[in-house]
């Protein structure tokens, strides 16, 4: 039994190997290196929702791969630079699909589908309203925000039908937030979207790839980010795998103390949270918790969204002016893009089912899936009589639904609610109780740079807490 006896205790105790927790301990250990700090990791790997798969000798990302320009994010742009790491830069070079129906596509090059002159100038009147709004908050603080309460009681869907005529602009936006939150829009509050939007200094910065936080790619896969950190802070000795914890005890005094499933037990005299508050549900908290942070914990979700990459042996695609992405108003497979390596090897389809239809599509096989995903494909990038699209060398999915861990791809989803009684209680501590991870963000909530900048503030916090602690 892995258990630490009492007279063992920690400075800091991290829940979760993420990034956002190996960073705060790194940021940590580097300002005050006698720090005693131990991260207990619920899976059998490091990485939280950064996750990545080798294939063909490569790694490719599951998920956390995006990153905009350090000058946007540079969080994750000063710890590539550390590392010593390359970006590659994503830009779409060729025609771009737009499927309306099974038997409607238009092609385009612009970034609004060619949906009809008059509805995507609604479209676009309709963005620039949500930016005018989006920019109108100061800061993310909703009691400085006149019109928090009204857009709490509103979800994104409500502002779309208020604010949105025409059928295809409606479904238009609700497929860009759904390729966004990977969630319908009747099930987000309208004032988490336009705070989401906020940290990342717009709509059209979060979505764009030229410029914005779709633009680059860490060359050989951002699991290198998480490797770095765990080896840095050294390894093994600091993280635990296969540590789900199951209570924390005493968090408003002194010592903590923390109990697994596995019946190890430890003691700290503060506790970092790097969990996505919906997986903290199982977590018992004596005392009781804040009644905020509870309904925080009950009432945030997970995203729904499974992801498929398929395999080729040449870009198809590119040999009819394709770019390799498609958007589709379909109930299964949302959008797809191409992933290929820089170098051009390894030709690459990777794609998602969202929201209603991720969890309609979980319910099937995964042949039942791949036969979508490919018709998907073929249809949308490919010539009606050409068949190779039906023969990849290679298909993979993940339904990050049944991820016991990380069953989740991005950030956390707050449905339409009394978001403004637990907001705060996001990233607030309580007592000894502390929390990083890209939800609790300031900057880019849901991208890597969110969970750095988090893991930054949370360390500062835990920084002048201890100094404040020594010099009393």
């Amino acid at each position: 039994m892995d258990t630490d006896t009492d007279t063992n205790i920690y400075d800091i105790i991290i829940l979760g190997g993420g990034l956002s927790g190996l960073r705060a301990c790194d940021l940590l250990l580097k300002k005050k290196k006698d720090l005693k700090i131990l991260i207990l990791e619920a899976n059998n790997k490091i990485g939280g929702r950064v996750s990545s798969k080798e294939y063909e000798e490569k790694n490719w990302d599951l998920s956390g791969a995006w990153c905009a320009p350090s000058a946007d994010q540079k969080y994750v742009g000063e710890l590539i630079d550390e590392i010593g790491l390359k970006r590659h830069t994503y830009h779409a070079k060729g025609k771009k699909v737009m499927e309306f129906s099974s038997d409607l596509r238009k092609t385009y090059s612009i970034l609004i589908p060619p949906i009809g002159i008059l509805q995507a100038i609604e479209v676009q009147l309709s963005v620039w309203k949500l930016e005018r709004v989006i920019s109108s908050i100061s800061d993310i603080e909703t009691s400085n925000i006149p019109k928090a309460k009204e857009w709490d009681g509103m979800s994104a869907e409500d502002w779309i039908n208020q604010n949105v005529r025409s059928e295809n602009a409606k479904i238009l936006l609700r497929v860009a937030l759904l390729s966004t939150f990977f969630e319908e829009a009747k099930n987000l509050s309208l004032l988490y979207v336009l705070l989401y939007f906020r940290t990342c200094e717009g709509i059209m910065k979060a979505i764009e790839d030229k410029g914005g936080a779709q633009q680059d790619l860490i060359v050989g896969g951002t699991m290198q980010l998480v490797e770095y950190l765990y080896n840095t802070i050294g390894g093994a000795e600091k993280v635990k795998l296969d540590h789900v914890v199951e209570s924390i005890t005493n968090y408003d005094s002194f010592p903590v103390k923390i109990t697994c499933a596995n019946g190890a037990s430890f003691l700290c005299k503060n506790v970092l949270c790097s969990i996505p508050p919906p997986l903290c549900k199982d977590i018992v908290h004596q005392p009781p918790l804040p009644s905020a942070r509870q309904q925080l914990v009950n009432t945030m979700k997970m995203d729904k969204v499974i992801k498929f990459f398929v395999y080729y042996e040449k870009c198809f695609w590119k040999e009819s002016g394709y770019c390799g992405e498609a958007v589709s108003f379909r109930d299964s497979v949302q959008m797809c893009y191409d992933a290929t390596l820089q170098d051009g090897t390894q030709p690459c389809i990777v794609g998602i089912f969202a929201g209603n239809s991720a969890e309609l599509w979980s319910k099937k096989t995964k042949q039942e899936r791949k036969d979508e995903v490919l018709d998907f494909i073929h249809k949308n990038l490919g010539q009606e009589n050409d068949q190779r699209y039906l023969s990849p060398v290679r298909y993979l999915e993940i339904n990050f639904m049944e991820e016991r861990f990380t069953p989740g791809r991005c950030s956390n989803i707050a449905p339409k609610t009394n978001f403004m009684d637990f907001k705060n209680s996001i990233r607030d501590p309580i007592k000894n109780l502390f929390f990083c991870g890209t939800d609790t963000a300031t900057k880019w909530i849901g991208f890597l740079d969110g969970a750095l900048e988090s893991a930054e503030r949370a360390a500062i916090e835990l920084l002048c807490k201890i100094t404040n602690n020594n010099d009393n």
